[in-house]
């Protein structure tokens, strides 16, 4: 198995699309966008034997179009490993993905890096590999500005080495060909595959979510923006009482109440919620998703003649799942 991650709008999706060659997945040029977790599977070569691999693309955690916040994407991610953890089911590669053309690091990519930091644990960060694309879009005046851009990004100094590279991570360019998309992917097929920390963390040591180092990184970031948002609201109490006659003022104040109350919800769901309670709805996840594990024979790659011979089984309990579609 193969995850997906990145911030929104970083080209998962259509990194999947590619790979797949499954017109149904939506991108973030379409007017749909990941919003669950999804399942596809694509053969890859390598060497002389053809993989079947399953990848799960996610949905960014800073999406604001789709109205999840980061505490029910996290939920929802740790819901899918949890149940391949379950059914035995290793992670041999995370990708993250990010556009060669952003400026400089936004918070939301420095927080998603965090995350995915402690979803992994640091004894298994070599499996984590950065992938930058958009290469195919740099002006031939730019690609020297861009080949600055990457050695910076790089750079001892940078978030990507002191959370990753330094634990041996991997680094690949994309430039939106197959041919490129596929190699990377057989060199992520060498890694070993290995169980991620919040696996183990919540399924073996049965710890709730928002005990997690990964759960904490979020209620740390609610808990700032909470603070922002209280800080915002003082100074427009202020702007009231020195023109009360601007209703802006007021509205600016209610957006800001309502922003501060959803921020408290999401932060009081992630540090109440029991494991047990997280566990049973990962049960719920349901069949489709049971059945691509089975389609994978409990292992994160395999030959995609034996998944196949696998995948006969799977069609008569569950009433003829896409095998590209997996959830």
């Amino acid at each position: 198995m193969i995850i997906v991650m990145g911030v929104t709008g970083t080209g998962k999706s259509s990194f999947l699309k590619l790979l797949t060659g499954n017109e149904a997945i939506q991108t973030s040029d379409s007017e749909c966008c990941t919003t669950d977790v999804q399942g596809y599977q694509a053969d890859v070569p390598l060497n002389d034997t053809t993989y079947r691999v399953t990848f799960v693309d996610t949905p960014g955690f800073d999406d604001d179009r789709t109205g999840r916040d980061d505490a029910s994407i996290l939920k929802d991610v740790s819901r899918w490993l949890a149940r391949a953890y379950q059914n035995q089911i290793k992670v041999v590669g995370v990708i993250y993905l990010r556009r060669i053309t952003d400026e400089r690091p936004t918070g939301a990519m420095k927080r998603s890096l965090k995350i995915l930091h402690e979803m992994i644990g640091k004894d298994n960060l070599a499996i984590a590999h950065m992938v930058t694309n958009r290469w195919e879009q740099v002006a031939s005046g730019d690609q020297e500005k861009a080949d600055r851009r990457e050695q910076k990004l790089l750079s001892k100094d940078q978030n990507w080495y002191r959370l990753f590279s330094a634990y041996g991570a991997g680094y690949s360019r994309h430039d939106g060909t197959y041919a490129s998309a596929t190699y990377i992917i057989r060199k992520i097929l060498q890694n070993s595959p290995a169980y991620l920390q919040i696996q183990m963390q919540l399924v073996d040591k049965k710890m709730a979510l928002g005990d997690t180092p990964a759960g904490k990184v979020v209620i740390c970031d609610l808990e700032e923006e909470s603070r922002m948002v209280r800080n915002d609201i003082a100074v427009v109490e202020e702007e009231i009482i020195a023109e009360p006659e601007k209703s802006e003022h007021k509205e600016e104040e209610q957006k800001l109440r309502e922003r501060l109350e959803s921020l408290n919800t999401e932060k009081v769901e992630l540090e109440t919620e029991s494991n047990e309670s997280f566990m049973r709805s990962a049960k719920g996840i349901g069949c489709v998703f049971v059945c691509g594990i089975i389609i994978g024979v409990g292992v994160a790659v395999m030959p995609a003649s034996v998944a196949m011979n696998a995948a006969v089984v799977v069609v008569a309990i569950a009433r003829k799942p896409s095998i590209e579609r997996l959830c």
